[in-house]
């Protein structure tokens, strides 16, 4: 498989999630290859110093990347950062990863399969990781490697939509996210939850029919069930 080497809802989290993302670039372009990290868990809390009972700076969705401050080469807890608009703060470290500013997709790799492997994370969790898995997804130039991160999209997408609350489809934060995805997701009356539209997991696996994964695009999605 080809390496890439590319360096690139709640109403609340869109808010958060497009804020970051706008500025990934000044982080990639202004930072030291070993200075950039990467939140690995979701709503990791910046705090004002290295306590989990400091004040908090700032909420940073899964996938912010943040430009590391304070010493480097060290085994601590805590990590000091900056973020793109200059707010300082600390971090726990085992909430973030180094991010290589060339090898990038290993580490987004790890972090998605990390999170796709947790059980009975919620809804907000679910929405903060399609996010991120769409925002990195263009980095994976290969067509192993792009339809590796489709496949991660629709099973991330499958956990975030059989996360909503039974009935609860009219209130927020459901609706917004629904209104936004409904030709993605359908609702199962005979399951009585949300689930991946069959027709794009047939559509995933058309697309990518020629790579090793394909036939994983569908399995299991076809009747609303995660893999």
């Amino acid at each position: 498989m080809a390496l890439s080497r590319r360096s690139s809802l709640m109403s609340g989290t869109f808010i958060l999630v497009s804020g970051f993302i706008a500025s990934s670039s000044i982080i990639r372009a202004s930072a030291p290859p070993d200075a950039v990290r990467i939140t690995a868990v979701a709503n990791v809390t910046l705090r004002a110093t290295p306590s989990s009972t400091a004040p908090a700076v700032a909420q940073l969705p899964l996938g912010t990347e943040v430009i590391e401050s304070g010493p480097t080469g060290l085994d601590k807890t805590w990590v000091q950062v900056t973020l793109p608009d200059s707010r300082a703060g600390w971090v726990q470290s085992s909430f973030t990863r180094p991010l290589d500013p060339v090898w990038r997709w290993p580490v987004f790799d790890r972090i998605i399969n990390e999170r796709l492997g947790r059980k009975g994370d919620g809804f907000p969790a679910g929405v903060e990781l399609v996010a991120f898995i769409e925002r990195v997804a263009p980095e994976y130039t290969d067509k192993d490697g792009r339809a590796r991160v489709e496949l991660a999209r629709l099973k991330a997408l499958a956990s975030a939509a059989a996360a909503i609350p039974f009935n609860q489809s009219k209130r927020e934060p459901y609706a917004s996210w629904l209104a936004a995805r409904m030709d993605q997701v359908v609702y199962d009356e005979p399951g009585g939850r949300w689930m991946v539209r069959p027709e794009l997991a047939w559509k995933t696996h058309s697309a990518h029919a020629s790579t090793a994964i394909a036939g994983s695009s569908v399995k299991g999605m076809q009747h609303g069930h995660q893999t």
